[in-house]
C-alpha cells in the first residue's frame, strides 16, 4: 500500500496544474481528540503518521478526510503536531475527521480539552449527526459542515493557494 500511495501521489503532483487540489479521504484519522475513543487518538493515530505524514508533506497535501470516530472534528494546517494557525498557503496538510455523517452509534461528544491539542482548529458538538460540503476553485478550496436535524452550519473553512 505504501508503494501504491506513493506511486499515486506522484502522478497527482504532475498534474497539479490541472487538478490544483490534493484530497486524501481514507478511513482512520491521523490526528483527532476524542476522550470516549482515546486509544484511537493517542495510542493508533500516531502510529499512521509515522508512515504517512512525511509522505503528505513530500506531496503537499492539502486535506486528509476520514471517518472511523463518530464525531467532526478539523485541525489547523499541521506537521508533527505543530500547526500553523492559517490557511493561507499552508506548507502542511489539514485533518478532518468526518464521521458523523449517519448512524448514531455512538456519536461522540467528548474531545480532549483545547489546551492539550493545539493543532485542533474546531469540533462538533453533542449528539448530532451531520455532512460536509466541498467546494474547490482554483485558489481556493471551501468547506461547510452543516448539522443534519437543524441544518445549521457548525464549521466552515477555505484553504487559499
Amino acid at each position: 500500500q505504501h508503494t501504491w500511495i506513493i506511486s499515486d501521489l506522484e502522478k497527482a503532483r504532475q498534474n497539479r496544474k490541472k487538478v490544483p487540489w490534493l484530497v486524501i479521504v481514507g478511513h482512520r484519522p491521523m490526528y483527532c481528540s476524542s476522550r470516549l475513543f482515546d486509544k484511537r487518538c493517542l495510542s493508533e493515530a500516531p502510529k499512521y503518521r509515522t508512515f504517512l505524514e512525511d509522505v503528505f508533506l513530500k506531496f503537499q497535501v492539502d486535506v486528509y478526510l476520514c471517518g472511523h470516530n463518530h464525531q467532526y472534528e478539523r485541525s489547523y494546517p499541521v506537521y508533527q503536531g505543530e500547526s500553523m494557525k492559517s490557511y493561507v498557503r499552508p506548507n502542511s496538510t489539514v485533518y478532518i475527521v468526518n464521521g458523523a455523517a449517519g448512524s448514531i452509534e455512538p456519536i461522540d461528544p467528548t474531545f480532549l480539552k483545547d489546551s492539550l491539542v493545539s493543532w485542533r482548529a474546531a469540533h462538533g458538538s453533542g449528539f448530532r449527526t451531520g455532512f460536509m460540503v466541498m467546494k474547490p476553485a482554483r485558489r481556493t478550496l471551501d468547506f461547510v459542515y452543516v448539522e443534519s436535524g437543524t441544518g445549521e452550519v457548525v464549521d466552515r473553512f477555505t484553504l487559499i493557494k
